[in-house]
C-alpha cells in the first residue's frame, strides 16, 4: 500500500515514526562513533567544566528527553550536523504502535549513556595525564633553577672561603715577615747597643 493510498492518521503516525527514527539514527551512530564535544558556538573551542574536563554535548536520556529533543539543546558545532530533528509529545511517543520503537530507544540511550562514561573517562584521563606531565614539567623547571641557584651560591661560597683562605695566608705571611724584619732590628739594636758600651769605655779614658 502507497503513502498515497494511507488515511490521514496512517499518514501521521507514518511521519511520527520516520521523524523519531531518524532521530534514533543519529543516537545509534553516536553510540557507535562517540557523543560529540560540546563547543562554544562563539569561538568553537571545547567547553571545559570545572575541573577542567571536556563537556559532552547534549544527548537525551530518557523518553521524554527523546521525545522534546530537536537539536536546539545541542551546540552549534553539532547542529550543523544534524539536520533538521522534530519533537513530538510524549503521548504520542507512548502510544501502543510505537512500542517497538520506543524499546530501540531505550536501548541506544542506556548503550549512549555507558558509551558516554567510557569516552569521557579515556578523554579526560588523557587530559588529567597531559596536566599532570604540565605540571611536572613545571617542577623540573622550578627545581633547575633551584639547582643552578644551589650551584651558584656554592660557588660563591666557595670563593667566599677561597678569598678569606689567601687573605688569612697573606696576614700570615706579613705577620711573619714582620716578626723576621722585627727581630732583624732587635738584633741590629742589640749589636749598636754593645757596640755603644765598647765605644763608651774608650771615650772615657781618652778625655781624662
Amino acid at each position: 500500500m502507497s503513502e498515497t493510498t494511507l488515511s490521514p492518521d496512517s499518514l501521521s503516525k507514518l511521519l511520527l515514526s520516520k521523524r523519531m527514527s531518524a532521530k534514533l539514527a543519529v543516537l545509534q551512530s553516536w553510540v557507535r562513533d562517540g557523543v560529540p564535544w560540546k563547543t562554544n558556538d562563539l569561538s568553537g573551542q571545547v567547553c571545559l567544566d570545572e575541573n577542567d574536563e571536556k563537556v559532552l554535548d547534549y544527548f537525551p536520556t530518557n523518553i521524554l528527553e527523546f521525545a522534546q529533543w530537536d537539536g536546539s539543546q545541542n551546540c552549534l558545532s553539532v547542529r550543523e550536523h544534524l539536520g533538521t530533528l522534530h519533537s513530538c509529545s510524549r503521548t504520542t511517543l507512548g502510544q501502543l504502535y510505537h512500542q517497538a520503537l520506543r524499546e530501540d530507544i531505550r536501548k541506544t540511550m542506556s548503550a549512549l549513556e555507558s558509551k558516554s562514561v567510557n569516552q569521557k573517562e579515556n578523554a579526560n584521563r588523557f587530559l588529567t595525564i597531559e596536566r599532570q606531565n604540565r605540571e611536572i614539567l613545571q617542577l623540573k623547571k622550578i627545581i633547575s633553577v633551584q639547582e643552578s641557584d644551589v650551584v651558584n651560591l656554592t660557588m660563591q661560597r666557595h670563593e667566599a672561603v677561597r678569598k678569606l683562605r689567601d687573605e688569612k695566608d697573606t696576614h700570615r705571611r706579613n705577620r711573619n715577615q714582620w716578626k723576621e724584619e722585627k727581630a732583624e732590628l732587635e738584633a741590629k739594636i742589640a749589636e749598636l747597643t754593645r757596640t755603644l758600651r765598647k765605644l763608651t769605655p774608650l771615650k772615657s779614658r781618652s778625655t781624662r
